[in-house]
């Protein structure tokens, strides 16, 4: 990353201006991120949108070179899906948040609502709930309440997931479920 490349997040500005040894290296170290989100969070850095398409193992963007550096995904290649995982953007989500960089953050949550399902929608609500994220939890809650026959019919175990969620949760689902 070059100090224009991250304009868009405070973290990356600030760290550019420390002039702490990563900087000086080039090589910043990002622990517990997996292959994909780091990449849509660094589009977001980089390109400032969210590359909906998941075609090539680097987004299109004029930083695509730059993007290389950080080496081949590993894995099975990228899916010809066109719609990125909700679980890879939920840990951009995470990276965005963690970059300071509410903009990324807000696309990657926009995009994990536009993919809410009975079959997704569980798995998020617990994310949202573990990582504090009260707009996405929200969201997720009331879809689950609205749609809890689908998930119930449907995904079964998902309803098996929510159980050995935090107690909480679980009883905030079926006070919920109880004012309907």
């Amino acid at each position: 990353m070059r100090p224009t490349d991250g304009d868009r997040s405070e973290y990356f500005r600030g760290l550019f201006r420390s002039g702490c040894a990563e900087v000086e290296s080039g090589r910043i170290a990002v622990r517990d991120a997996s292959p994909p989100a780091l990449r849509i969070a660094l589009t977001l850095i980089y390109a400032g949108r969210l590359e909906e398409a998941a075609t090539s193992p680097f987004p299109p963007s004029p930083f695509a070179e730059a993007l290389k550096a950080f080496g081949p995904v590993p894995g099975p290649a990228p899916s010809l899906s066109p719609v990125l995982p909700a679980a890879d953007l939920m840990g951009a989500l995470s990276l965005c948040r963690m970059f300071l960089l509410p903009a990324g953050a807000q696309l990657c949550r926009d995009a994990v609502l536009r993919r809410l399902s009975p079959a997704t929608v569980i798995d998020t609500l617990i994310w949202a709930d573990a990582n504090a994220d009260d707009a996405l939890r929200g969201a997720a809650l009331a879809y689950a309440l609205s749609n809890f026959s689908a998930i119930r019919e449907s995904h079964p175990a998902a309803l098996e997931t929510l159980a050995a969620a935090p107690r909480d949760l679980m009883l905030e689902v079926l006070r919920g479920l109880n004012l309907k």
